[in-house]
């Protein structure tokens, strides 16, 4: 099932915000399958550890900061060609610069 399965994490502030729910209905709706999902709390360290890439850049502090800011839903979805779909699927990293119909445009918080 390679290149079929993707990874994906709803941040805190959708959690705080209510928008789980609608967040996964539009993901299902897109044709992406959800295998499993977990709500959980990523500790500073675990937040270093998984974002560990991009250790030294200038949002690395800040990516830390928010990812442990609070509780977050992990999700494992299928979907042919998934890491791509999922990448066009979820937009440009600043909400602001998002294609309207993104996740990030719809949904997204701003950028530091």
């Amino acid at each position: 099932m390679a290149g079929h399965l993707s990874l994906a994490i709803i941040k805190p502030h959708a959690v705080f915000s209510r928008k789980v729910g609608r967040i996964i209905s539009d993901v299902e709706d897109a044709g992406f399958g959800v295998i499993a999902g977990k709500m959980l709390l990523l500790r500073e360290e675990g937040a270093r550890e998984f974002y560990k890439e991009h250790e030294g850049k200038d949002f690395f502090p800040y990516l830390v900061k928010v990812m442990s800011s609070g509780p977050v839903w992990i999700l494992l979805l299928a979907k042919n060609n998934c890491v791509e779909e999922w990448r066009n699927f979820i937009g440009a990293t600043n909400p602001a610069e998002a294609a309207v119909g993104t996740l990030r445009h719809k949904y997204g918080d701003h950028v530091n």
